[in-house]
């Protein structure tokens, strides 16, 4: 292999340039890489400030259309919207003792999930886990 490849050998000695979280609007837009910084080197090199460097408003990423014009956006002034940046806080998780389990998944034994797990990898013709069995040709033809 070719010393000057850009791709990692095995002894990590190339690396990989850091990935933003979320690219802003702008790089988005653009299809460039964002390297997360506000403002980016994206809207820098285009002369933005880091409020113009921005990942788009609540308000327009839910409503998956371009955030423009600053702050507030255009979107929101028209729909005399809010324009919140980020959203109120992380997102909750459910607590695991009040999530409920549909009543098929707690009637399936353990054996019966793996059968049906080696019946979807037959269908999709993937490989199981170690799972081998003789399958008799009503099973086999009931999936083709």
């Amino acid at each position: 292999m070719d010393s000057s490849a850009p791709f990692p050998t095995s002894d990590n000695s190339a690396v990989w340039p850091r990935r933003a979280v979320k690219a802003c609007a702008s790089c988005r837009r653009d299809k460039i890489r964002c390297d997360g910084d506000r403002p980016c080197s994206g809207c820098t090199k285009k002369g933005f400030t880091a409020e113009q460097c921005i990942d788009g408003c609540e308000h327009c990423r839910r409503a998956r259309v371009r955030c423009e014009d600053g702050k507030p956006c255009l979107r929101c002034r028209e729909m005399k919207l809010e324009c919140v940046e980020e959203s109120a806080g992380p997102p909750m998780r459910q607590d695991p003792s009040t999530t409920r389990v549909p009543a098929r998944t707690q009637r399936l034994k353990a054996n019966d999930r793996a059968r049906l797990a080696c019946q979807a990898c037959r269908r999709d013709n993937k490989k199981t886990n170690g799972h081998v069995r003789a399958v008799s040709p009503e099973e086999k033809n009931a999936f083709m």
